[in-house]
């Protein structure tokens, strides 16, 4: 009996100390992944912008590379898909709708209800004049932005 009542007392002075471990271990997954979260913001934020002006003041030799190489990089553990949609952009003003399209139904297939991704794909099939385009997104847009009904 009286060896088990110190191990019994063992037991109870370990679990504080690997409660606290575990705790420790925890708080350093979630700090170093809010860490990588704002260097993805960080990266992304301006990137959309700065690769706009770059071609409009040189079309022959914007900063597309370097602002596709940004929002690539800022898409790292990131679970918000605004990296994607902004890539998106870029390749449509870059005239690349074959990447536009396809980078924004990969959102679309991860966000159904998102409407600025599915406006985006209503312009992508308005300037390639794809109607298939043009009528999933516009009944997708009518499904997601549809008044409530009035009493």
């Amino acid at each position: 009996m009286v060896g088990e009542a110190s191990s019994n007392r063992a037991a109870l002075s370990r679990t504080p100390t690997s409660a606290r471990l575990l705790i420790g271990a925890l708080s350093i997954v979630i700090v170093v992944w809010l860490a990588i979260l704002f260097r993805d913001t960080v990266i992304s934020e301006p990137v959309s912008g700065q690769a706009l002006s770059t071609w409009l003041e040189d079309p022959q030799n914007g900063g597309f590379p370097q602002a596709e190489r940004d929002l690539n990089q800022s898409r790292l553990l990131n679970p918000v898909l605004s990296p994607d949609l902004a890539l998106a952009y870029l390749y449509l003003i870059k005239l690349d709708t074959n990447k536009a399209t396809q980078m924004t139904e990969s959102v679309i297939s991860q966000e159904p209800e998102n409407p600025v991704a599915w406006r985006l794909l209503l312009t992508i099939g308005h300037w390639t004049n794809n109607q298939s385009l043009i009528s999933r997104a516009t009944a997708a847009l009518n499904r997601i932005l549809r008044p409530l009904p009035s009493r």
